[in-house]
């Protein structure tokens, strides 16, 4: 009998869950899972994230956090040359 899969789950969540004070800038709450199998992520999930990084020039310790992409916080800011960003979002 074959062993069953394991599998991973990332949550992670962007905005406020506070629905009585509601930001006007950002009246946005998400959740999102990622569920991934163990073998999948170990061959080939961790080794795309890491050449991902590389390819743009990232440390392959550096979190890919969105709020540091979207604000060109470190690591994603390359002074007088094509942002980091630019490469991620436009391939700049």
């Amino acid at each position: 009998m074959r062993k069953p899969t394991q599998y991973l789950l990332f949550i992670d969540e962007s905005g406020s869950h506070d629905m009585q004070n509601v930001d006007p800038k950002w009246p946005v709450f998400v959740l999102v899972g990622l569920l991934v199998g163990e073998k999948y992520y170990a061959k080939t999930f961790v080794r795309r994230v890491r050449a991902l990084k590389q390819r743009h020039g990232l440390s392959t310790s550096a979190v890919l956090h969105s709020r540091d992409i979207r604000r060109l916080g470190r690591p994603f800011w390359i002074p007088r040359r094509c942002n980091r960003k630019g490469k991620l979002l436009r391939g700049c």
